[in-house]
């Protein structure tokens, strides 16, 4: 099995996260589950590259994938759509996954307006990804097993029940930043989730906060700074002020480490 994964490009550019100085965090961190399970990937970060829609086609068909992915919150659903019925075109036999907070928001929905994509990846995606591959690799053809996804069987759309969330947030690799163009701003999770439940926002990582151990926080660090060489760092947590103790800790091991300095 062979993977793609897009940032689909921005139709038009509206705001800053259309042209983002920063890699997109999810589609590095399903790279890296999936590279460290065996699996072949590709990332085409569309929005970071300043790539059109033709390039990206182009790019997808060089690989000649299995299996296509392709993120999006809901302001970008209609374009991921688009690429992906643009792929379609020229890659028949590929299979569509979309991710991202519009589907695990709108599962049903988005499988039904959205008729390209065969499956949704509903929440966190790097385990439930991993096992769809796994399955499509096997050739199954039932997927009911398979925590957190939507899919079609026959004419109907199955939702299949909730995945736990991942606890042990340590045990995840980080980010496969190899996968993408160096950046100048690099981004890091240190938690998932919020307890706050806030009118405006679904809490799509979930309503109890999950956090990294500093040390395994800081240790990205070190490693994007000694491989990647960041102008600067961006912490995209939900909350990560909400532990003060574990602020305090990741920036006295920061001071411990001269980190501070780079």
């Amino acid at each position: 099995m062979k993977l793609v994964l897009i940032h689909p490009p921005a139709k038009t550019v509206v705001e800053k996260k259309d042209i983002p100085d920063y890699q997109h965090i999810g589609l590095g961190y399903l790279a890296s589950y999936l590279e460290n399970a065996g699996i072949e990937v590709k990332v085409i970060d569309a929005k970071l590259e300043r790539l059109s829609l033709e390039k990206v086609v182009e790019m997808t068909l060089i690989e000649r994938p299995d299996v296509i992915g392709i993120t999006a919150m809901t302001h970008e659903i209609n374009q991921a759509s688009e690429t992906a019925i643009d792929i379609k075109k020229h890659v028949k036999a590929a299979l569509f996954v979309v991710g991202g907070v519009h589907v695990t928001a709108l599962p049903i929905e988005t499988l039904s307006t959205y008729n390209v994509f065969d499956f949704g990846v509903i929440g966190e995606g790097e385990l439930t990804l991993y096992e769809l591959v796994e399955a499509l690799s096997q050739r199954k053809r039932d997927f009911s097993n398979i925590d957190g996804i939507v899919y079609r069987n026959g004419s109907s759309i199955m939702v299949n029940k909730e995945r736990s969330w991942i606890q042990d947030l340590d045990s995840l690799p980080f980010p496969a930043w190899h996968h993408f163009p160096k950046a100048t701003v690099y981004r890091i999770n240190t938690a998932r989730g919020c307890p706050f439940p806030c009118v405006f926002c679904m809490r799509a990582s979930g309503k109890t906060q999950r956090i990294r151990s500093p040390e395994n926080v800081v240790s990205e660090m070190e490693y994007v700074i000694k491989e990647r060489k960041p102008e600067e760092f961006k912490f995209s947590d939900e909350t990560f002020t909400l532990n003060k103790n574990h602020v305090n800790k990741i920036c006295d091991l920061l001071i411990e480490k001269n980190l501070h300095k780079e």
